[in-house]
């Protein structure tokens, strides 16, 4: 609030000066206008007008890129949970397989399971802590929960 304050009085004080500049009617009849009291009170008045669209302009823009970066949020949230989801049904159609082997190949099959389901654990973890982050900590985040992805999809094939 502060610094509107200041800027209010360096547009007053820059108004000031133009109308004094700009005030002269005819150079013969006078040299410079003076400046009056309802000069000043005018030019202060337009500038907080202007300092106040200016402050509802910026704050209609914070909220569109808020929106949306939520939006774009959503998204890849949407996005993270469908692929999940069907890392959950591959480890289920590998378990259902799992429990038909036996000897090496069941221990073999369930060792590839767990390290998956440990992947899997390290990717919703990331995504929990995605889903909870603001819109600052988001793309940080982000970065980590593809590297999870990643991982994770690597670990499958």
């Amino acid at each position: 609030m502060n610094q509107n304050r200041w800027a209010v009085v360096l547009v007053c004080l820059l108004a000031a000066f133009l109308l004094a500049a700009c005030g002269a009617k005819k150079e013969e009849e006078q040299a410079a206008a003076p400046v009056t009291k309802e000069d000043v009170k005018a030019a202060t008045e337009e500038a907080k007008e202007a300092t106040q669209e200016a402050a509802e302009e910026a704050e209609k823009a914070a909220e569109t890129a808020a929106a949306y970066t939520q939006e774009q949020m959503d998204a890849y949230m949407a996005e993270m949970s469908a692929q999940m989801d069907s890392f959950e049904a591959s480890l289920k159609e590998m378990e259902a397989e799992a429990a038909g082997l036996t000897g090496e190949a069941k221990e073999a099959m369930d060792k590839k399971i767990a390290s998956l389901r440990e992947k899997q654990e390290a990717a919703a973890a990331k995504m929990a802590e995605l889903g909870a982050a603001s819109g600052a900590a988001w793309e940080d985040l982000k970065a980590g929960m593809d590297e999870a992805m990643n991982d994770l999809s690597a670990a499958f094939e």
